[in-house]
């Protein structure tokens, strides 16, 4: 591969020099490992064309930096961690090649983040059902996501009900097994899918209008937005502290904690896309997000084995002094080095 790199960069460089365009199929498909033209396009920043969704370059990249400083609190790891991710990949990798790694429990999963590509290709190869049912007519995709949704909370009731699962990963119950039944499966995670259609949806029907709206009324929606994107993080502290919640607390908690924390990513969308944000849209459309974004998908492949890497390279135990610690000295330089790496 570090072969390939090297020849067409260097095709590419002569080419270039010479101001020779590239023909040809098979210099075409060489092309495409050149490390100049790549390196120009992942990091070009320029205007889009009308109808891109600015604001989504910076929300991949904060939701990456979330991912990491979640794991980086999760994975506080001895070293030894990885040695049953590799012996389960030895029997289990094929399941990652199907696209299936996340149909099985923890004890056959390889490489645990790889569980969100699985489930993402799950969740794009139904999304045809809703939106040819959108291009017959709206009420028609609606109604199926609607459907798909309210059938989702049905069955993690049911499962909450049989199994008595926890609320998340950090009170008391057994999290191994909310992780093998419902975390990860394709029918739990499909209600903010769909809204994330229904989104995409109203953006390409309405987007272009930017229709106008009092202040007072998207100032509303921004204070909603954020008080249901707070409670979502903060409504289980009492929980996490070891309270007591009844089976049907800890289904609706974890049901509509996902679809309001959609509820509150939809709206910082459409918010900024329809010209409603003022200065937070300025800043989230900034066109020096637009690098990150493109490399935020690799970013997250690689971002566990950059935190096994930089958690495990000191000679000496860590401690944990604060949160913001933690944060500074640790997720955020792991996020920057899973970027490099991504680029790389």
């Amino acid at each position: 591969m570090i072969s390939i790199l090297l020849i067409a960069s260097v095709v590419d460089f002569v080419l270039e020099k010479k101001k020779i365009k590239s023909s040809g199929c098979l210099l075409k498909i060489l092309m495409c490992f050149s490390v100049w033209r790549n390196s120009e396009v992942i990091l070009s920043v320029k205007e889009q064309k009308v109808g891109f969704i600015k604001s989504m370059d910076s929300i991949r990249f904060l939701s990456m930096l979330w991912v990491v400083t979640g794991h980086t609190f999760t994975f506080l790891i001895p070293p030894d961690t990885l040695i049953p991710g590799i012996q389960t990949c030895q029997s289990y990798w094929w399941k990652n090649l199907l696209y299936i790694n996340n149909m099985g429990g923890s004890e056959t999963a390889c490489y645990a983040p790889s569980w969100y590509l699985a489930l993402d290709t799950q969740l794009y190869l139904i999304a045809p059902i809703i939106l040819i049912g959108l291009w017959f007519s709206s009420l028609i995709g609606s109604s199926l996501a609607g459907i798909g949704s309210v059938a989702s909370v049905i069955t993690v009731y049911v499962l909450y009900s049989i199994y008595d699962l926890p609320a998340d990963f950090f009170g008391n119950g057994n999290t191994n097994l909310l992780y093998d039944m419902i975390y990860h499966k394709p029918w739990i995670r499909c209600p903010p899918y769909f809204m994330g259609l229904l989104v995409g949806y109203f953006l390409a029907e309405f987007g272009s209008q930017k229709v106008k709206i009092p202040w007072i009324l998207a100032i509303f929606g921004w204070i909603l937005a954020f008080g249901l994107g707070i409670a979502c993080m903060f409504c289980t502290y009492d929980y996490d502290k070891g309270a007591k919640w009844s089976i049907f607390a800890r289904a609706t908690y974890y049901n509509f904690s996902r679809i309001a924390w959609s509820i509150f990513v939809s709206w910082v969308i459409i918010a900024n896309h329809m010209g409603w944000g003022g200065p937070i849209n300025n800043f989230m459309s900034h066109p020096i997000w637009q690098p990150l974004g493109r490399l935020s998908y690799c970013a997250y492949i690689v971002h566990f084995f950059t935190l096994f890497w930089f958690l495990n390279i000191s000679d000496h135990s860590m401690h944990f002094y604060s949160t913001f610690q933690v944060f500074i000295y640790y997720a955020v330089p792991a996020c920057l080095l899973s970027y490099i790496f991504a680029f790389f």
